[in-house]
Formats: structure tokens, sequence, C-alpha cells
């Protein structure tokens, strides 16, 4: 696959966190990724039976209305990185 194909993938970032979608989202807007589309883990079904042509979702493995894992295992029609992201509040804190 070249480089130019894989920039233009569709994909569906799956997280309840907003600051995880933002974060997220500009770091691969910043790769040169273009076509992302953001959606909560109760949206995330409904999206992709609407058949939206998805090639790959980032799935966080903790969402607010269940596991990830589980999500992952309901829809399996593309490919799925689960991810986690683990924020500290104070990381200069003496």
């Amino acid at each position: 696959m070249k480089k130019e194909d894989i920039h233009s993938m569709s994909i569906l970032l799956i997280d309840d966190s907003n600051a995880n979608t933002i974060l997220l989202k500009a770091i691969l807007n910043n790769e040169g990724f273009q076509n992302i589309f953001v959606s909560r883990s109760d949206e995330a079904t409904k999206i992709l039976l609407e058949e939206r042509n998805v090639d790959l979702m980032l799935i966080s493995t903790v969402l607010s209305k269940g596991s990830g894992i589980d999500l992952c295992q309901e829809i399996s029609n593309a490919p799925i990185i689960p991810y986690q992201i683990r924020q500290q509040a104070n990381l200069f804190y003496n």
C-alpha cells in the first residue's frame, strides 16, 4: 500500500472522552490523514450500520457504556486498533 493510499483511508475514532478525541484527531491530521470520523461508543454501531466505508477503527478500551473490547467483538468489518490513554492530573507536582 502506498503512503498516499494510507492517508486516504477512512478512520473511525471511538472514544467517549472529548479530550482524547481532540488529541488523537489532531495527531492524525498532522500526519496527513483526512477522513477521520469521531464517534462516541453509543453512536459507533449506528455509524457502521449505515454502511459507511471504514478502513480502520481506533477504539478506546475504556468506554462509559461498557468495554471497548466488547464493542470490538460486536463490530468486525474493519481492522481495529484498541488503545488506552491514561491521564495524569499534575505532572509537575513537587
